[in-house]
This record gives structure tokens, C-alpha cells and sequence, in this order.
């Protein structure tokens, strides 16, 4: 067996792999929207997880999964990638259950689904070598400077409830 054939193989075990982990994600969302539907908001319906299930936005609720889930990194060799798995599985999943079936506002939703772009853009090291390293410098700057900003605010305000207090003793 060559070298080429080898690696056929492997890409062919690695795509089936995805089809496993694509049709797990599937099934798990849709287990979520069943328990959505049939226990929890009947169950919980007095701290507001009533059913107003929107078609719509549960189509919507598959495409963002579907969306993300092929933007996620699918290397099992780095820490940071079975993290962003967990994350992924943890709360976005039962999260897009949420958004169909609670008929909140769609703004949120995508908020959190470009935050997860946002984190698979920056993830990529291909998508991270793109920037020149003056961009580099100014992306490092410009944290630093948040940073500052934040600590001299919270500085300043713990100063004007320090000045504000009663408990000065002249």
C-alpha cells in the first residue's frame, strides 16, 4: 500500500467520522426540541419555558446548527478544539431548543452564532496568519488599551464611592 492510498484512507475514515458526529449532533438537537416539547414545558411552565413553537425559527434552529457545526474545528488532536465541542454541545445546542420553541427575539441568536464564527475565524491558524503583523500589533494594542480603560473606570468609580461614603473620619 502506498503513501497515496494511505492517505485516502484516512480522509475517508476522517469524513465518516463527521457523518457520525454530524448525525449525533442531529439526533441530540432533536432529543432537546422532544424533551422541549413533551416534558419541560409542561413541567416548567410557570417559570415562563411555555411552548410557542415557531416553524420558522425551528427551521432556522437546524440551519445555524448545521452552519456551525461545519465551521467547527475537527481535529481531535488539540485541547482547545474537543473545548470548543464541549462549549458547543453544552450551550448552543440546547440554546438553538430555545430559540425555537420560546419565540423570543432573533437577535440574540445570531448574536451568539456570529460569536461562534467569530471564534472559529480566530481558531483557524490559516485564518490567523492572514494578518500582517502590523495588524497584529494593532488588534494587541487595542486590547491593552480596553483593558486600561476598563481598569481606570473601575478605579475611578470604586474612588467616587470611597469619596461618597460616610465613613470618612475627619
Amino acid at each position: 500500500m502506498n503513501q497515496a492510498q494511505i492517505h485516502l484512507n484516512n480522509s475517508i475514515i476522517f469524513k465518516k467520522s463527521i457523518l457520525w458526529a454530524f448525525l449525533l449532533f442531529f439526533f441530540y438537537k432533536i432529543t432537546l426540541d422532544f424533551s422541549y416539547y413533551y416534558v419541560i414545558s409542561k413541567v416548567w411552565e410557570y417559570s415562563r419555558f411555555d411552548l410557542n413553537l415557531n416553524i420558522l425559527k425551528f427551521i432556522e434552529s437546524f440551519f445555524l446548527l448545521i452552519v456551525i457545526f461545519v465551521l467547527m474545528p475537527k481535529s481531535k488532536e488539540k485541547l482547545s478544539n474537543i473545548m470548543v465541542w464541549l462549549l458547543i454541545l453544552l450551550s448552543y445546542v440546547p440554546m438553538l431548543t430555545l430559540f425555537a420553541f420560546m419565540d423570543q427575539p432573533r437577535s440574540y441568536m445570531y448574536a451568539v452564532a456570529g460569536f461562534w464564527l467569530l471564534v472559529f475565524l480566530w481558531h483557524n491558524s490559516y485564518m490567523t496568519e492572514l494578518f500582517t503583523p502590523e495588524c497584529k500589533i494593532f488588534f494587541e494594542n487595542f486590547y491593552t488599551l480596553i483593558a486600561k480603560k476598563k481598569c481606570l473606570v473601575s478605579s475611578a468609580r470604586d474612588l467616587l464611592k470611597f469619596w461618597e461614603s460616610d465613613d470618612i473620619v475627619d
